[in-house]
């Protein structure tokens, strides 16, 4: 990576609040640095403090977490000034792909009220210059009948689709960097293929630098993360080499002898406990008839019919 990083996170710490009044320590010594035009890989398991980091540069926390060390855009520090520093790049040139497009998505708006509300507000433009920039993008991502689509609501798209429409949303107002959470999750394998030969293919075309956050290091080698691979457990991180396909001298626990990216080892075996039995039917306040009915099935059958 030549000259400055255009995102650099440095010795990161998060700490939440617990219910006891106490505070755990979620995230500790992060780094992460991104280039111009590069694409980086984030990866470990789930709870190991990947989608806080990158929350952490969006300046969207959760209420009551405090952080330390440093987060750089582009020469700018985004963690001061109250969060101001975040809220000025956020959406505008530092955007994010959530990680499940049906609740990234409101159900309730039209694609088209989604696309470009914040196009309005960050680029100070016109409803009908945001809507012809939401149409375009909805094409480059290949929905198909663009300006159709604005009219329907995310619940008309299937999951794929949905997706595309979250990548679209994200990328419409002209970000430097995109932040890819889990853009794979929930998408049956050919699906996947496709979303992430379009993240390919838009990091080329609109020279984007891209930060994916994955637990898959399939996902990793597939968009070609060589030699910029961090991987993080139990909050703490550490940079490894990535090769194709395997990945190699890796310093971090779980992954120091060499593996294939594309075929991860196999689970140990682990003889499962069996679940507790339910004594009785749960009740709730207010569902009485609901608590009868899971009691007495046959007999609610009968009397509703």
């Amino acid at each position: 990576m030549a000259g400055a990083p255009l995102l650099s996170i440095e010795n990161l710490s998060i700490s939440l609040p617990t219910a006891d009044g106490g505070r755990a320590l979620a995230v500790r010594g992060v780094d992460i640095a991104i280039g111009e035009g590069e694409i980086v890989g984030l990866a470990g398991e789930s709870g190991s403090g990947k989608t806080l980091s990158a929350l952490a540069a969006l300046g969207l926390l959760p209420s009551g977490a405090t952080t330390g060390g440093r987060v750089v855009f582009d020469g700018r520090e985004l963690m001061g000034e109250g969060g101001r520093g975040a809220a000025a790049v956020r959406g505008r040139d530092l955007a994010m792909v959530f990680q499940d497009p049906m609740t990234a998505l409101h159900p309730m708006l039209s694609v088209g009220r989604q696309m470009t509300e914040h196009l309005v507000q960050h680029r100070r433009i016109g409803r009908a210059e945001a809507d012809r920039i939401a149409i375009a993008m909805l094409d480059r991502v290949r929905i198909p009948n663009p300006k159709e689509a604005m009219a329907r609501f995310p619940h008309q798209f299937s999951g794929g689709m949905r997706q595309r429409i979250a990548i679209a949303s994200a990328l419409a107002a002209g970000p430097r960097l995109l932040i890819a959470d889990e853009p794979t999750t929930a998408l049956d394998v050919t699906v996947q293929a496709g979303i992430l030969r379009l993240i390919e293919n838009l990091r080329r075309e609109l020279k984007l630098s891209v930060l994916l956050i994955t637990h898959d290091l399939g996902v990793m080698s597939a968009l070609g993360c060589r030699g910029r691979a961090t991987l993080t457990r139990a909050g703490c991180s550490t940079r490894c080499r990535m090769a194709a396909p395997p990945i190699t001298r890796c310093r971090h626990c779980p992954a120091r002898r060499p593996r294939s990216a594309a075929s991860p080892p196999a689970a140990p075996s682990i003889r499962a406990a069996a679940l507790p039995r339910i004594s009785a039917a749960p009740t709730f306040p207010n569902c009485l008839p609901w608590a009868r009915a899971m009691r007495s099935p046959a007999r609610w059958i009968r009397s509703r019919w």
